[in-house]
């Protein structure tokens, strides 16, 4: 089996709004002639599937993994393969840190607590900031991983298992561990991460991961992106009775494949005596100066040798010159799907005067036999970045559907599927209790009807106050960029912030955040008092003009507002105190000046000027000042990096 072992490519590193200084203006070449030296490498040993070990994309927005596309596209082109033939783990750069809300507190001595954070049925609070991710999976056709939660299986694109047929018929089995999943929190060092103990024994107790000593039935290959000196020593070595993760790990695979070093040249290889390898890989794009590297990798038919063939970028792509050896692999039984799957389909419900549709990516069929009759059964649970679990049933000769709808696993913290829940929940109830006859089906594209009823069941609770309460919160996360935690619980002071960015979205600004109604001004200068008098004496009103990069605090989440501009006035000065300031000045004192606010004092906080629906200064005659520092706190809002003392 031969298998190409990429890691740390970092699309987007190079785009001038991330400010990295190092030189790129050779990126496009090399990485067009890593693809060349790939599909060059000689017949027999060229690849058959492809493993990326995370930190495909530089700060895990959608335009670094719009990029990734492009390449991998082309690369599995140049090489005979397609999405399928192809497998991802995160890396820390994968992760959107702008959606990082969950768990803020978390310190890297919890130990117990971040064990448990890993565990199947929790790990889905931290996954928001690797959304980006797992719709680039989606997108290029990666098949995902299973795993087991709650005693049924679930499909990811980050975690998890499968496993991998080769054309000889051989099998290997894949284990993916997502060791960037707490990355993105602010008291967690990137260098000091977890593999994920809870999961690696979850695959233990259902038989999917057994130890090497009782299986060498098929060969397997563990991912996660973080090589062996960038996790927590917990995961090395046993602590208060907590057994070591990675000699855990290491007894129960014959590979570990990781990344996140970025040394290029050789890879490193590593063997725990009666236990797996571990082999880390450098990047394969790092800047044009770097040694960028990467990995063939060839395993034996008697599943326990493997070698490898690094590659490594030298002014051109080149393999290090020593001995391989690859045989033959033997026969390795895959495990079979269960179920007919049917991809592109829809649910429909529908009467005489409405309908409503769910667009189903994947489904699977299943029919049983109950008592004689012919029962199928439907669920979407293989569309892994779906918004909600489908479930339906209804007799093969027609009769009563039973359905059941509820938020994806995977999307129990997003808003955004919440709201479609709600809405479908809504448009169910609707259907459900109009006196007309209706009626449900799921059909595929081709036309064919895969379960229907004439009538349908189901337990729907609508809540119509709460749904319009989450369209505001999605178009707060969409005008933002930001993924909020699901706030289960919202305040009355809650709803007013929301007011407050929901009117700075709608008109551009708010006037509901105040300044101080007392500026202070430096005029411990000469020059600067005439130029003072000069204006007072002309015309005593002032506004304010001030601009920083604002952040917001909401349920619970904090994030950045972007750069704000804020107007403040009319303002004026007290003439007698000036003037007694301006006689009295000698060199070196310190002078401040005081402006205070009329009874037509507005402060205007301006996200989009562009946006505002009139001129805010062209109902007054007023001078603009533009001060540099003020560190403002408005309570749930405020400076990014603000400090104590405010100077204007």
């Amino acid at each position: 089996m031969n298998i190409l072992h990429l890691s740390d490519i970092h699309f987007g590193r190079n785009y001038p709004e991330y400010g990295i200084k190092d030189a790129f203006e050779k990126k496009d070449k090399i990485l067009e002639d890593l693809i060349s030296c790939i599909a060059n490498i000689e017949d027999g040993l060229r690849p058959e599937h492809v493993v990326v070990t995370g930190d495909i994309a530089w700060r895990g927005k959608k335009k670094d993994f719009d990029e990734a596309y492009e390449w991998f596209t082309k690369l599995l082109s140049a090489i005979g393969l397609q999405g399928k033939d192809i497998t991802f783990c995160v890396g820390n750069h994968d992760v959107n840190r702008s959606y990082a809300c969950s768990n803020r507190d978390l310190k890297d001595d919890d130990i117990e607590k971040i064990d448990n954070i890993y565990a199947y049925e929790d790990v889905h609070e931290m996954e928001p900031p690797i959304y980006e991710y797992d719709k680039f999976c989606e997108k290029i056709g990666m098949v995902p991983y299973l795993y087991p939660l709650n005693g049924k299986v679930e499909y990811s694109y980050s975690l998890g298992y499968k496993d991998v047929e080769f054309p000889s018929g051989s099998t290997i089995r894949i284990f993916a561990f997502n060791t960037a999943l707490i990355s993105c929190l602010p008291n967690i060092d990137d260098d000091r991460m977890w593999i994920g103990q809870n999961q690696i024994l979850g695959l233990m107790k259902y038989g999917i991961m057994p130890l090497k000593k009782d299986d060498v039935s098929y060969y397997k290959i563990a991912l996660f992106h973080h090589a062996e000196r960038f996790l927590h020593p917990n995961e090395i070595c046993e602590y208060n009775g907590r057994v070591a993760t990675l000699p855990l790990l290491k007894d129960a695979v014959d590979l570990i494949l990781c990344g996140h070093t970025e040394t290029g040249g050789r890879p490193v290889l590593q063997e725990q005596a009666g236990g797996g390898k571990l082999l880390t890989g450098g990047a394969a794009y790092y800047s044009d100066k770097h040694p960028n590297a990467f990995s063939m990798i060839y395993i034996a038919d008697n599943k326990t040798e493997m070698c490898f063939a690094p590659y490594t970028f030298d002014e051109i792509w080149k393999r290090y010159e020593y001995k391989t050896s690859r045989d033959t692999i033997k026969d390795i039984a895959t495990i079979s799907e269960i179920g007919d799957l049917k991809e592109q389909c829809q649910l429909v419900v529908k009467n005489d005067k409405r309908e409503y549709v769910i667009p189903l990516k994947k489904v699977s069929v299943f029919e049983e036999d109950i008592s004689g009759d012919k029962i199928v059964h439907l669920d979407n649970r293989k569309e892994v970045l779906r918004d909600l679990n489908i479930d339906c049933s209804a007799p093969a000769q027609g009769g009563t559907a039973k359905f059941n709808i509820t938020l994806a696993p995977k999307m129990e913290f997003n808003i955004k599927s919440m709201l479609k829940r709600e809405e479908c929940f809504e448009a169910m109830a609707d259907l459900y209790n109009c006196e007309d006859e209706t009626k449900m089906y799921v059909q595929s594209e081709s036309g064919e009807i895969i379960l229907s009823g004439d009538n349908f069941k189901c337990n729907l609770k609508v809540d119509r106050d709460a749904t319009e309460l989450l369209r505001k919160i999605v178009m707060l996360e969409d005008y933002f960029d930001i993924k909020l935690r699901n706030p289960y619980d919202i305040y009355e002071n809650e709803l007013k912030r929301m007011d407050i960015l929901l009117q700075i979205i709608e008109y551009g600004y708010t006037t509901n955040l105040k300044l101080g109604k007392s500026m202070m001004v430096d005029i411990s200068d000469r020059d600067k008092l005439d130029i003072w008098y000069e204006e007072i004496s002309q015309n005593n009103n002032f506004f304010i003009r001030y601009s920083k990069e604002f952040m917001c605090e909401l349920f619970e989440n904090v994030f950045s507002l972007g750069n704000i501009l804020i107007c403040a006035g009319p303002y004026h000065m007290d003439k007698v105190d000036f003037e007694y300031k301006r006689e009295t000045f000698r060199a070196g004192d310190v002078r401040k000046g005081v402006l205070n606010a009329d009874e037509k004092f507005t402060t205007y906080f301006i996200k989009n000027p562009q946006q505002m629906k009139s001129q805010v200064l062209s109902e007054y005659d007023c001078k603009v000042i533009d001060i540099s520092n003020a560190n403002l706190d408005f309570g749930f809002i405020y400076e990014k990096e603000s400090k104590s003392n405010s100077e204007a």
